[in-house]
């Protein structure tokens, strides 16, 4: 079977409307779920809204509902870097009814189903922007340390296959390392976005091709390796603007910091003879924690890949790899763990090569948790 024609990026507005002269109100029955396309949808509908025309500038009466508030309630994002990449998509119906000044009831307008996805579309983009392209990714360049490996999210609707290519660039007739068929579109909420592994264990792979069945355009995406790595590469993944997993890595030095907060009281230390003891706290603490943070280097990037920080700090949802035994270590290892984070830098001047030469970014990183468990 095929995905649904309509993919919402639930972080944007999604409008559902009607337009008619007559038009009193309408009414939509929404349906919000995950699971298995065919047989989950609730027997209710999760919301019932409503909304009352107005007269818009075609003299019309025009009543519209965004859905994708509620919709996104629905999508609870979560990632492990040792685990399989998550599509954090759900699925979306809805019916529309409308009311007029001549009717005496709800009249059936449509029935609509779509894949809401976790990401969001630019203000010059427009309304009710479409997810553009079925690989999910705004550049075509990717940048890994040697010997790494990485997951490209592509739409899983209407993939054939993807090919790996030794080649930096193709020219035709060169033979792939590896060609991975893809099984067919699953109806499960978990598998709307495919993760293609660059894994091949027949070489080191530079181009990646996807082929698409229909009317799409296979698309090309270069992977592009760094081996001059004075400081061990950290690996970050983001939730990006289409509600995919990305990943990408901090090739410069990093610095490591621990904020600590209290709270501070004075004890009465007498007790009922007048005497206190002379050893304990007059100035006492009270509620005392921290806060791990980490300073990255991005290293030096290609101006094309300006986009990925873009879209790192409009993210919600940011994870880093690091070890287990020491936080926020530069260490990259099999130990190491998933560590939610939060960006903290709420400003990014871009940098170009001309004025720049060389494009290097610092990013400041909080660990998403106090240092000590407060987890109630």
């Amino acid at each position: 079977m095929s995905l649904p024609t309509t993919r919402i990026l639930l972080r944007s507005p999604y409008f559902v409307s009607k337009e008619t002269s007559t038009l009193r109100t309408i009414r939509v029955d929404l349906y919000v779920y995950t699971g298995t396309l065919t047989t989950d949808k609730p027997s209710n509908p999760n919301y019932t809204l409503t909304a009352t025309a107005y007269t818009n500038s075609n003299g019309n009466k025009y009543a519209e509902i965004d859905i994708a508030p509620y919709c996104r309630d629905w999508i609870d994002p979560s990632f492990d870097f040792s685990q399989n990449d998550p599509s954090n998509a759900v699925w979306i119906e809805w019916d529309l009814y409308y009311t007029t000044s001549t009717s005496t009831g709800l009249i059936l307008d449509s029935s609509s189903t779509a894949v809401g996805l976790d990401g969001f579309s630019y203000f010059e983009e427009g309304y009710n922007k479409a997810l553009p392209q079925s690989v999910l990714l705004s550049g075509n360049y990717i940048v890994l340390p040697t010997g790494q490996d990485t997951t490209i999210p592509v739409l899983q609707d209407n993939l054939v296959n993807f090919k790996l290519y030794a080649e930096k660039t193709l020219s035709g007739g060169e033979t792939p390392l590896a060609t991975v068929s893809f099984p067919g579109t699953s109806n499960e909420s978990t598998d709307v976005i495919y993760y293609a592994d660059t894994t091949t264990g027949a070489g080191t792979p530079h181009t990646v091709v996807f082929d698409f069945s229909g009317s799409i355009v296979d698309q090309t995406v270069y992977l592009r390796y760094n081996d001059e790595c004075r400081n061990t590469p950290i690996e970050v993944a983001f939730i990006n603007r289409y509600g995919a997993i990305q990943r990408a890595w901090m090739f410069g030095n990093s610095k490591q910091t621990l904020s600590v907060s209290e709270n501070k009281y004075k004890r009465n230390l007498l007790t009922g003879t007048g005497s206190y003891d002379a050893l304990s706290h007059q100035n006492s603490i009270l509620n005392k924690n921290g806060t791990m943070s980490v300073v990255c280097n991005t290293g030096f990037y290609r101006e094309e890949s300006n986009y990925i920080w873009q879209e790192m700090m409009l993210s919600e949802k940011v994870w880093l790899y690091t070890a287990e035994d020491t936080i926020f270590t530069t260490v990259y290892s099999a130990s190491n763990i998933t560590m939610p984070v939060n960006v903290v830098d709420t400003q990014i001047q871009y940098k170009n090569h001309l004025d720049d030469k060389l494009i290097n970014y610092t990013f400041t990183f909080e660990y998403a948790g106090d240092r000590i468990n407060s987890v109630r």
